[in-house]
């Protein structure tokens, strides 16, 4: 048995970006080369890495310094050294830079629920498994299953089509997917719903063997509609 294959990839948006932060003083004595004026604003550039453009960690400080007069900005290597340190220590202050790192806490809630989630979802698996129902769907890795499964196109359904005493009959779908969310959507849209979608054959499997196969990996997760 070979599932039609069906291309999906999954796409993270990450890189880095970077924002200029105001300083709150102003400077004199470094002479601007463009006018001579003396008198300047401090800032600073900060590079940070995202994750679907959330900042998650800093990657470089730039102290930098702008000309009142003629708006002129000069950065780090125009900068004397001592200057751009306390530049960079009072414009890269925690008042200045942890609200915009604020998304590390929003990631570490989400990581914790989905932690979470996964736990009561794989308990309420294997409760699903253990008495199994006519039109249950199992999203399954086929390369778990089938020796000769399709290991790129891997994920699939296989639906209940009956439950005989300690037997369950299960029909395989025509599709494989890249990634288990092909499947999850063919539920979601009812696509599964119709036998049309499963191959003629079907496959008969011990109820006692269904736990394993989801501790194997074989059987990703249940869905009970």
């Amino acid at each position: 048995m070979k599932p039609t294959e069906i291309k999906e990839r999954k796409m993270i948006v990450f890189g880095t970006r970077g924002r200029t932060i105001a300083g709150q003083e102003m400077i004199e004595g470094v002479k601007c080369p463009n006018c001579g004026n003396t008198q300047h604003a401090t800032f600073g550039i900060l590079r940070y890495f995202h994750i679907f453009w959330i900042p998650t960690f800093p990657t470089s400080r730039v102290a930098g310094i702008m000309c009142l007069n003629c708006k002129g900005t000069f950065t780090d290597e125009e900068i004397p050294g001592e200057l751009g340190r306390q530049i960079r220590s009072s414009v890269f202050n925690r008042k200045n830079t942890l609200p915009m790192f604020a998304g590390l806490a929003i990631i570490a809630c989400l990581m914790i629920f989905a932690m979470i989630t996964s736990v009561i979802d794989d308990r309420r698996d294997i409760e699903y498994l253990g008495k199994p129902e006519k039109n249950d769907f199992y999203i399954v890795d086929f390369t778990k299953i089938f020796k000769d499964a399709d290991s790129e196109y891997n994920y699939g359904i296989m639906r209940v089509k009956s439950v005989s005493g300690n037997m369950v009959e299960l029909m395989v779908s025509k599709i494989g997917y890249m990634l288990s969310t092909g499947p999850a959507r063919d539920i979601d849209k009812g696509k599964a719903k119709k036998n049309s979608y499963y191959a003629g054959e079907t496959i008969h499997i011990d109820i006692s063997g269904l736990g394993k196969m989801k501790e194997d990996g074989a059987i990703c997760s249940v869905e009970r509609r």
